[in-house]
């Protein structure tokens, strides 16, 4: 049954249809633009079968490309759950953007789980859990394993298998590799660094019941004045003795190859210094039996 708009209304651009049981709102002449009002009080764009209050609908889903979808201008609040998937038959790359960002699970609830998959394979997915706290940014820090980053990024394991970091490489041509940069400036626009400043540092640190204390590092400082094509480095190699919490130098590696133990300003190829009341600075053994074993330090100079 067809019920006709009469007078001005809208001068007559749609028609109000019912068939079997459905009310449709159409476009003059084009049954194909319609709107059905179910029975039971669904309400379908789109879609001649609404399985829900509002069910907006496209037919054959083969890419996204905003062709008939639902727009909103405007803000859209749904007070219930959204269900449904982002997907696209055609292999297309689904996008969410949005200018002024997207939120998800915002709220006091239980944390919401996001999961990116890859062709439903384990390659290329990353999965939180909505349990644990697995990754974390908070004011442009990332935190693996912790809520409260307070580096660029940290990483925590409590557990008794401890924490470790693998970094392997199948190349024939490339190997695995740690490297450190470091300028004065900014990163967009650096400048020379001076000398005396540190490179690269690594130490650790263990828990004495009170605090943190570091037990030992090793650091590669710029030794002596920059230039172009000229980069001097030295390493120093630290220690905390027992009974302290300072750490002291034990082993030096100067720019020109001297090594200092003991000393920071090793002035030979090899420079031991001892700053204790002892006899004996370097010892020499061999625990081999025999009446042609001996323990020695051998020392050579090809000079005439």
């Amino acid at each position: 049954m067809v019920l006709p708009v009469k007078g001005d209304i809208m001068k007559k651009v749609f028609s109000l249809i019912i068939i079997s049981g459905f009310l449709f709102f159409c476009a003059r002449g084009l049954f194909a633009s319609y709107i059905p009002l179910k029975g039971g009080g669904n309400i379908g764009v789109g879609t001649t079968a609404p399985g829900a209050l509002l069910d907006v609908g496209k037919g054959t889903r083969t890419n996204i490309d905003g062709v008939n979808d639902l727009l909103v201008a405007g803000d859209l609040e749904v007070d219930g759950t959204i269900y449904g998937t982002l997907a696209s038959s055609a292999e297309t790359d689904p996008t969410l953007t949005n200018d002024g960002g997207v939120t998800i699970g915002s709220g006091s609830a239980d944390p919401v789980t996001l999961t990116f998959n890859a062709d439903g394979g384990t390659d290329g997915t990353i999965v939180w859990d909505g349990i644990n706290d697995d990754l974390t940014i908070l004011n442009g820090n990332v935190g693996i394993g912790t809520t409260s980053p307070d580096s660029v990024l940290q990483v925590v394991a409590d557990t008794e298998g401890g924490l470790s970091m693998k970094i392997a490489s199948d190349s024939s041509i490339l190997n695995p590799l740690i490297y450190s940069t470091r300028s004065r400036g900014t990163v967009a626009a650096p400048t020379i660094v001076s000398s005396q400043d540190t490179l690269f540092e690594i130490y650790s640190i263990g828990y004495d019941g009170a605090a943190y204390r570091e037990a030992g590092s090793i650091t590669l400082t710029v030794d002596g004045t920059p230039g172009a094509s000229d980069m001097p480095g030295r390493w120093d190699f630290f220690t905390t003795p027992d009974g302290s919490a300072s750490q002291q130098n034990r082993m030096t590696i100067k720019n020109s190859g001297n090594v200092g133990i003991g000393t920071s300003v090793p002035a030979r190829l090899l420079e031991v210094a001892m700053n204790q009341n002892a006899s004996t600075v370097i010892k020499t053994t061999n625990t081999t039996a025999g009446t042609s074993a001996e323990a020695a330090l051998l020392m050579t100079s090809d000079a005439g």
